[in-house]
This record gives C-alpha cells, sequence and structure tokens, in this order.
C-alpha cells in the first residue's frame, strides 16, 4: 500500500501522467479537466502556498469550497505541505450578518486553523474582522507559485478531518489519518472490483465537504488512478437533469447518492428515453433511510434509459469508519426484508406471517477485514433477528474526535465503534432500523421516526416528505409521547386532516399522541 495520499497521486504521475483525473462539469459543459501529472503539479503549487503562508506540520486548514478544482488542488497541497485538510460547507454569500460567516469563524477558532481556503470571487472574506488572523487563500494565488514537490507527511498523520453529526447528534470534527483513509480507499477498489482504470470513470455531485463525495468520489479515484466527472450540488439541486445528462454523455460507469435524489429524478425529469444509462454499472444508495418505493420509480421509469435496477447498491457507512462499512454483492440489486411490526417493537426482526409488517433494506455484508455486530446496551452480542446498536471494526477507524475525549472514550471502546445507529443482521446481511437517539419509547415499546414518517406521508392531503415525528417527555405517564409534524396542502382543513393521520397512524399501531 502507498505510504501517504500524496505518494498516490506522485506515483501516478509518474505512471500514467496523460490520464485523465478530474473533470469540472457545469451546465453541461467542461469547465477545467486535469491529467494526474496536471493534478500532481497543482497540488504542489498549493503546497508551496501554504508553506509561504507559515503552515506548519499538523496545522489545520479549512477549506469551503464548492465542487470545483481548487478543492483537489488545495486538499493534496495541504497534505503535501504537512498540514490536516478540514472541509466545510462554502459561503453562499458574503453579508456580514450571514450566521454561515460566524459558524465558519467557529470552526476556525475550534480547530485554531491557520489557512481559509475560498473561492476567488471571495477573496475579500479576508477583510472580515472575524477572518483577519488566519490566511485567506484562493486558487489565483496558487496559481502563482512555483510547485514545491516535497511531501512532509506520513501514514500515521491526519488525512482529514471531517466535520458530522457524529453519534450522539451533535456537531463533531472526526480525526481520520492517512493511513485509514487509504485502507477505506483500498476496500473500495476491492468491493466495487475498480481494477482497470481504463474501464470505469465516475459521474458525482455529491458535495466534496461531505465524506461521501471525498472519500468515495475523489479519493478513491485518486487511489485506483480512475476518473471523476464533478458537477457542482447546487446545480443538481436546481437542475436534477444535469446529473443524469453527465452520465449519459460520458457514459460513467460509477455514481451515487441519496435515496431521495433518485426519487427526485424519477419525479421531476419527463423523458426518460433520452438519456442514456445503459454504462452505469454501479449505482450507490446511502446517507438516509433507502425505501423500496425510492428505487423501484426511478429504476422503472429509467429501464427505458437502459438503467438497470441490479445496478443499485444500497450501503451503509459513517464519517467514524472513514466512510464504508457494508455492500451488497455488485450486480445483484435491492433486497428487502419485511418483518412483523408487533415484534419489532420487542426488539425481534421476526419475517412477517400476516398482519401489519415493516420493509427494511439490506446494506450488504462487512468489506473485507471489517467486522459489525449488534450489541445490547451492555455490549451483549446479539443473535440475528435481534434489534440492537451496530459496532463496527474497520481498519479505516477513525483516531477519535478533535477536543472532545468523552465522546471519543463512548464511541471507541475495545477497538469497537459505537456507532449510535440500530440495526440487526439476518443471513450475515445487515438491516438499518433507526438511530439510537431518535427511538421514542412509549410505554417501553420502540418506535422508530422513519416508519411513522413514510405512513404519515401517505396520507392524502399531507404535502409529500413534509413530516417529523418526535417523541417528547411525558411526565404524567413516566414515558414517552408520539408526537408527529405534518405539512398539509394549502387547500386542505387542518383539523379534518389531523383527525385522518390520527386514525391512520393507530390503525398501523402507533400511539399517536398528538398531530
Amino acid at each position: 500500500m502507498h505510504s501517504t495520499l500524496p505518494s498516490v497521486l506522485a506515483r501516478h504521475a509518474g505512471t500514467i501522467p496523460n490520464q485523465l483525473f478530474t473533470r469540472i462539469l457545469k451546465k453541461g459543459v467542461l469547465e477545467k479537466q486535469r491529467t494526474f501529472a496536471e493534478a500532481w503539479t497543482w497540488a504542489a503549487q498549493w503546497a508551496a502556498l501554504l508553506a509561504e503562508r507559515g503552515l506548519e506540520r499538523g496545522d489545520a486548514v479549512i477549506m469551503a469550497l464548492p465542487n470545483c478544482d481548487a478543492f483537489a488542488g488545495a486538499y493534496f497541497g495541504a497534505l503535501m505541505a504537512g498540514a490536516v485538510p478540514a472541509p466545510v460547507a462554502p459561503a453562499r454569500r458574503l453579508a456580514a450578518d450571514d450566521p454561515y460567516l460566524a459558524t465558519l469563524a467557529e470552526r476556525i477558532r475550534f480547530l485554531n486553523a491557520k489557512a481559509l481556503v475560498v473561492p476567488g470571487e471571495q477573496a475579500e472574506l479576508a477583510q472580515l474582522p472575524q477572518f483577519k488572523q488566519v490566511a485567506v487563500l484562493t486558487e489565483g494565488q496558487a496559481e502563482a507559485m512555483t510547485p514545491n514537490y516535497d511531501i512532509h507527511s506520513t501514514a500515521d498523520d491526519l488525512g482529514l478531518i471531517q466535520f458530522t453529526s457524529g453519534t450522539s447528534g451533535d456537531p463533531k470534527a472526526v480525526l481520520l489519518t492517512q493511513r485509514a483513509l487509504l485502507a477505506q480507499t483500498a476496500l473500495l477498489q476491492t468491493s466495487l472490483a475498480l481494477y482497470d482504470r481504463f474501464q470505469d470513470w465516475a459521474v458525482s455531485w455529491l458535495p466534496l465537504f461531505h465524506d461521501m463525495g471525498l472519500i468515495g468520489f475523489l479519493l478513491t479515484p485518486a487511489f485506483t488512478g480512475g476518473l471523476v466527472n464533478l458537477i457542482p450540488t447546487e446545480e443538481f439541486i436546481f437542475r436534477p437533469a444535469s446529473w443524469l445528462k453527465a452520465l449519459s454523455e460520458t457514459k460513467a460507469t460509477i455514481t451515487g447518492g441519496p435515496p431521495s435524489a433518485y426519487a427526485l429524478c424519477a419525479k421531476r425529469l419527463k423523458d426518460a428515453a433520452s438519456y442514456d444509462l445503459s454504462a452505469v454499472r454501479v449505482a450507490l444508495v446511502g446517507a438516509e433511510t433507502v425505501t423500496r418505493e425510492s428505487l423501484a420509480t426511478f429504476g422503472e421509469k429509467f429501464a427505458a434509459a437502459g438503467f438497470r435496477p441490479t445496478s443499485f447498491m444500497p450501503t451503509y457507512g459513517l464519517a467514524e469508519a472513514a466512510l464504508a462499512v457494508t455492500m451488497p454483492p455488485l450486480d445483484r440489486g435491492p433486497k428487502f426484508d419485511e418483518v412483523d411490526f408487533a415484534k419489532l417493537a420487542d426488539g425481534e426482526a421476526q419475517p412477517a406471517v400476516s398482519g401489519g409488517s415493516r420493509l427494511f433494506a439490506s446494506v450488504g455484508r462487512p468489506l473485507p477485514g471489517t467486522e459489525v455486530a449488534i450489541v445490547a446496551d451492555d455490549g451483549t452480542h446479539l443473535p440475528e433477528r435481534r434489534t440492537g446498536e451496530i459496532i463496527v471494526r474497520t481498519p479505516s477507524l477513525m483516531s477519535g474526535y478533535h477536543a472532545n475525549a468523552e465522546a471519543t472514550q463512548y464511541a471507541l471502546r475495545n477497538t469497537w465503534l459505537w456507532t449510535g445507529d440500530l440495526g440487526y443482521l439476518a443471513d450475515g446481511e445487515l438491516y438499518i432500523t433507526g438511530r439510537k437517539k431518535e427511538v421514542i419509547i412509549v410505554g417501553g415499546r420502540n418506535y422508530y421516526p422513519d416508519d411513522v414518517e413514510q405512513i404519515a406521508s401517505a396520507v392524502p392531503g399531507v404535502r409529500a416528505e413534509r413530516v417529523v415525528a418526535i417523541g417528547v417527555e411525558d411526565a404524567e405517564n413516566m414515558t414517552e409521547k408520539l408526537i408527529v409534524l405534518a405539512e398539509a396542502d394549502p387547500e386542505e382543513d387542518c383539523d379534518a386532516l389531523r383527525l385522518r393521520l390520527r386514525q391512520t397512524l393507530v390503525a398501523a399501531g402507533y400511539p399517536a399522541g398528538d398531530v
């Protein structure tokens, strides 16, 4: 295995210098592309810039960039200089009263970051008082530098500080070494059979400040010597067709997104036959609860475009494991398990025979060298088809959380990562049932918000995907109360809709306390 991420890039720059590595697509037009040789020089220019600005080994570099050419250069350049990249969402506007800028300044203070990388049009951030103590850098400054090709980091140095909701729901900064990131990219290469760089290339709109976008669609191609076509995230949000057009025009074989992205395309895009998705062999699905409907609607609609539902790969992962933990076999397609609803509330995931049931998607088996177990609160390992907390042991495990020893000690116990996610195993495959912190306990029985929200969303008069189920303390009865918040269609009678929702939920076995 390569010793560092920059050394991976250096090796490809030497052995396949003219092989394309990144292409930036905007509104269907190629904005910028770089070969591995060009990417290596670009990173070396960023390394020289950071060194000139006085960054030292271990210093954090906040990267507030969209999906753009500067991201890859700044990321690898920071590692070459011995610094640590910490990607965050980019600023949308530069108004002094924008709450985002206060959050950005707080993250700089939290990490004691020495540099902030922003798009060229946001260079004026350097003039704001909250950013006076940090070097504000742009790609124009890097372009003027003479490359510095020296690598000042090792495999055990941090390769990424990934901001995440973490296992408790509070924002945390996950610390990942280059060794962990390289282990993850090697696992993805094996699991996705990425052995021929001339046969596979990717398209992604996923934000690079998120682990699925960065590790899955930048670091993995960097490791395998593959090509990735990057679309600005906001372009997909406003024009979902940009994703499928890019897949069609590039004949990409790999892509990914949350279930809602596939469902959005199925809902919004009209002429399915105008796209060509026949080359897609891997369509990763993650980051959200996977429903049969979200994938079936896309698969059925875009069959006319040559899309094969067997390409769908629902996966499980989290930043603390440097992304992926489990994956299904290639070319199998989604697999669902229908379990008895009443028994599920008591912690058993038994196959449904009749009556109420709940459908869960398999997220596959553990990646090579990775272990997954289901445990009770006291750490006792549970047998198959018993629900409990998911714990993980993997070569790509995080080092801990930045400046949060208590959370680190809670999450990392006896070489296992306690994820805070709930699920069960069946025939060796993992099924996710919810989040430990989100489970609503009424009268000693467990209810999952996702279940409630799916049922309530199907009630006529409720705006699609505008439902939230929460648990609030019921001090009088010494338990929790299930509360459903739903957004009504404008023409609906809210009182009548509230009654329909309560009746529907009660009929489905949910003790709706209020709507």
